[in-house]
C-alpha cells in the first residue's frame, strides 16, 4: 500500500497500476473485469501493450503469475 500511496502523491498512479498488474499476472492474462473497471476511471492497462491477454471470468479467484 505504501507504493500505491506514493504513486498517488507523485501523480504516477496509472503507471504504478500497469506495473503492478504486469508483475502480479504476467503473461497469464489480466482479468477482464479489472481491465474494464480501470478503463471506466481512465486507466487503460492495455495501452501500448497489445501482447497482453485478457481473460474472461467473474473475478472470484485469480492466482498471481509464477
Amino acid at each position: 500500500m505504501g507504493l500505491a500511496r506514493e504513486a498517488i502523491v507523485n501523480g504516477t498512479f496509472p503507471e504504478y497500476l500497469k506495473s503492478f498488474f504486469w508483475n502480479y499476472f504476467g503473461d497469464k492474462g489480466y482479468p477482464e473485469w479489472c481491465v474494464n473497471a480501470l478503463r471506466s476511471v481512465g486507466v487503460d492497462l492495455l495501452e501500448g501493450r497489445p501482447d497482453i491477454k485478457v481473460v474472461g471470468g467473474g473475478g472470484a479467484k485469480w492466482d498471481r503469475a509464477d
